[in-house]
């Protein structure tokens, strides 16, 4: 599948009408691979985008239900510190 020319199109959609373009993605089960390249779908998807950010659980966590936000890719700014919340 060509992303990029939907990318193009969406990127008019948001600067014609001033929203942003949010995407959620799911990874797959391969815990070996480097993340970037364990999104479902194209590696387009991730090489196009500005930023990316993940969601896990917190698997140290046994007692509760922990979970972390981080930024894998951001091309616009330096990345910043883990958010971690219930």
């Amino acid at each position: 599948m060509r992303v990029r020319p939907l990318f193009r199109h969406l990127s008019t959609i948001a600067e014609r009408t001033g929203c942003a373009i949010i995407l959620i993605g799911h990874l797959n089960k391969s815990s070996g691979s480097q993340s970037d390249y364990r999104s479902l779908g194209s590696i387009d998807i991730a090489a196009a985008v500005r930023s990316i950010l993940f969601v896990e659980k917190v698997e140290k966590e046994k007692e509760q239900d922990i979970r972390v936000v981080y930024q894998q890719k951001d091309s616009l700014a330096k990345k910043e510190n883990p958010v971690a919340f219930l």
